[in-house]
């Protein structure tokens, strides 16, 4: 491994405490996530937005009465069907416990936020934090020079964060210890797959996965010793890799080794080795439709979700079968699934403005809305889908309606919900809040 030239970690307090440079420069950013049984789609940039407001204003500070999280039924895979994930609750209301000042410039642009279970780790103005999820309390910070590609990733006790070379192609990877902000290893030539703007990686069973241009490459999480590697030689590129069933999940295309057939797109299903594989097309030049390059696949237990040209399609990892349904999205991508829902949001395009639910299992449309803003984003986190903009709502994914909302304490028009992240830290879920700071609510 190389060495690094990154600066220790730091503790809250100290004389290296102070401001970072300037924040670098973030592309947009595609997210598939799936959530229990509703695919929810959006775009990174979202470019779109949904009116989420409640009968009556709310003080940003005012106390919510408890409990917030409530037990949820959901609609259960029969025999047969592809085993979705279905969660057992969903959270009703929000209640702010803590509050982070922003140490940034102003550029929300640059924000990335995740969490190990425990802790919230953020990536603003040119360093790296981890918060406490509970409490709020800074942990460790350290400097960090990310070239504003990719995802960090955490799990496993680690947080991999891609950073920029200037000796390399690629950014290289480093993993740094979430408890202690200390440097674990570093990885070289990673990572390099489509969409660049996606996860650096995926993390399963003690093993980090990730693709560069045709290859993915798995590596000792603990310590970074690669175990596997595998290169696609007729692909034209590979997605970030995704874990459904306990396989290495990577969206693609590809031709046959002497192009005497037409290009496909669609997903390979890997062993945890990455010695077998199961490709399975989902279209092609044959079907009447482009090959295009992949998106980031989403995941909800065995059932993996891609775009592939203008339609999501789920493909069932456990038997590798393809359900014969597909619903159309312009210019929308998978954000998560909950209760069978499928929830995607379009983004502004040739006057098309609506965020929508899909039956998971029959592509019939459950709900639809019209989206009247730019300025929101989505998530879904612990079993809820969440509407991040101009503060922040909860919607009901299987039916459409909002439940909640907490304005945001001020309008300057910033665009911190472009962002679109939540995550769950501590019991609570945590937020880039509308000044760049980082709220805590539970």
């Amino acid at each position: 491994m190389a060495a690094s030239s990154e600066t220790p970690a730091q503790s809250p307090t100290g004389t290296g405490d102070t401001e970072p440079p300037s924040r670098p420069r973030v592309r947009g950013r595609k997210r598939l996530v799936i959530v229990g049984g509703v695919v929810v789609v959006t775009a990174g940039l979202v470019a779109a937005s949904i009116a989420v407001w409640r009968t009556e204003p709310q003080d940003p500070g005012e106390k919510v009465a408890q409990p917030h999280r409530a037990a949820v039924a959901l609609p259960r895979p029969a025999a047969g069907q592809p085993r979705w994930a279905v969660p057992d609750h969903h959270w009703t209301a929000l209640s702010k416990t803590w509050t982070t000042v922003s140490s940034g410039s102003g550029d929300f642009t640059g924000l990335r936020l995740v969490s190990d279970g425990k802790r919230a780790i953020a990536y603003e103005a040119g360093r790296l934090t981890a918060y406490d999820g509970a409490t709020g309390k800074r942990i460790w910070w350290r400097a960090l020079a990310w070239d504003g590609s990719y995802e960090p990733v955490a799990g496993d006790g680690i947080v991999i964060v891609p950073l920029h070379d200037s000796d390399s192609r690629f950014s290289d990877c480093v993993a740094f210890d979430s408890a202690t902000g200390a440097q674990r290893w570093r990885e070289p030539l990673c990572p390099g797959s489509s969409p660049a703007d996606g996860p650096v990686g995926a993390l399963s069973h003690g093993v980090f996965y990730y693709t560069a241009g045709r290859t993915v490459t798995g590596v000792d999480a603990a310590t970074g010793e690669r175990r596997y590697q595998r290169r696609f030689l007729h692909d034209l590129g590979l997605s970030t890799p995704v874990v459904a069933n306990g396989r290495i999940v990577l969206s693609g295309s590809w031709w046959s080794p002497n192009r005497s057939t037409p290009g496909k797109s669609g997903i390979h299903l890997l062993s945890p080795d990455l010695k077998t594989d199961q490709d399975i097309p989902l279209s092609g030049d044959s079907d009447g439709e482009h090959v295009t390059m992949p998106d980031l696949p989403a995941v909800s237990g065995d059932v993996v979700l891609v775009r592939s040209g203008n339609a999501i399609r789920p493909v069932d990892t456990r038997t590798g079968r393809k359900p014969s349904l597909r619903w159309t999205t312009p210019q929308g991508n998978v954000v998560g699934v909950s209760g069978r829902t499928v929830v995607t949001a379009m983004t502004v395009y040739a006057g098309r403005r609506r965020v929508s639910g899909y039956d998971l299992l029959t592509g019939a449309r459950v709900w639809s809305r019209e989206i009247e803003r730019k300025s929101f984003s989505y998530d879904i986190e612990d079993g809820t889908l969440f509407a991040l903009g101009d503060g922040v709502a909860i919607i009901d994914s299987t039916t459409g309606k909002t439940v909640f909302q907490r304005p945001a304490a001020r309008h300057d028009g910033n665009d911190i919900a472009r962002q679109g992240r939540a995550v769950s830290a501590g019991g609570h879920i945590v937020v880039f809040d509308d000044k760049g700071g980082i709220t805590g609510y539970h």
